[in-house]
């Protein structure tokens, strides 16, 4: 990896739903240069002019080469096609946030952890990436604290997990940057654990109508 100014960093988010919309606009007003891949731009025009600045727009493969720092923001089903369509190059050396949950809402609510135990998504996509530092962050938390981890009890802990420590630094100045108590769990097999975590605060917070997060005491 080349040496990152984290002062300003090239950020590509792959994908334009609500999740990547809250991060772009997080990242923006933390003075970062922002593109949020996309297959449908006609959808965001009314979103990207209200933005505080301008925000770059473009495909997916745009988006992954414009990158330092990539993350991948799809429904775990469209992950490896939104990959192959970015090209899977332009995700070599770089970080790879993945904040994805294999979730199934097929059967209703509550839904279902689509994967095996003890193997995740993430590790999987890390296979299909090789080359590239795989991060699983972003996934423990409601779409609305993901940038303001403001909760009455005070500062929220964010996990993280990842085999390389450059990137897993990379990520956490970033989520620090927006308030979070970030802890490094260890190395990616810990994604499998974070994804079941997130599940089950996914239902609290759907039945009691409420925002998620916890703390990781370390006294």
């Amino acid at each position: 990896m080349k040496p990152i100014n984290f002062e300003l960093m090239k950020i590509g988010i792959i994908g334009s739903g609500i999740v990547s919309q809250t991060l772009a606009e997080g990242f923006l007003l933390k003075g970062h240069d922002v593109m949020l891949g996309t297959r449908h731009p006609e959808k965001l025009t009314d979103w990207a002019a209200r933005q505080h600045k301008n925000i770059n727009i473009d495909s997916f493969s745009e988006t992954a080469n414009f990158g330092e720092v990539i993350i991948l923001s799809v429904s775990s089903a469209a992950v490896y096609q939104a990959i192959d369509i970015a090209g899977k190059e332009f995700f070599s050396k770089k970080t790879v946030i993945d904040l994805i949950n294999p979730i199934d809402f097929s059967k209703g609510f509550p839904p279902k952890l689509n994967s095996i135990q003890n193997a995740s998504l993430t590790e999987a996509i890390q296979a299909y990436l090789p080359d590239s530092h795989l991060v699983k962050a972003f996934n423990t938390v409601s779409v609305h604290q993901m940038t303001k981890p403001v909760y009455q009890e005070g500062k929220a802990s964010l996990p993280i997990c990842g085999n390389h420590a450059e990137s897993k630094s990379v990520v956490t100045k970033l989520a620090e940057s927006f308030g979070w108590d970030v802890v490094d769990l260890g190395r990616l097999d810990m994604a499998f654990w974070m994804d079941s975590l997130a599940m089950m605060f996914i239902i609290y917070g759907a039945k009691n109508k409420v925002p998620v997060g916890f703390k990781f005491y370390r006294g």
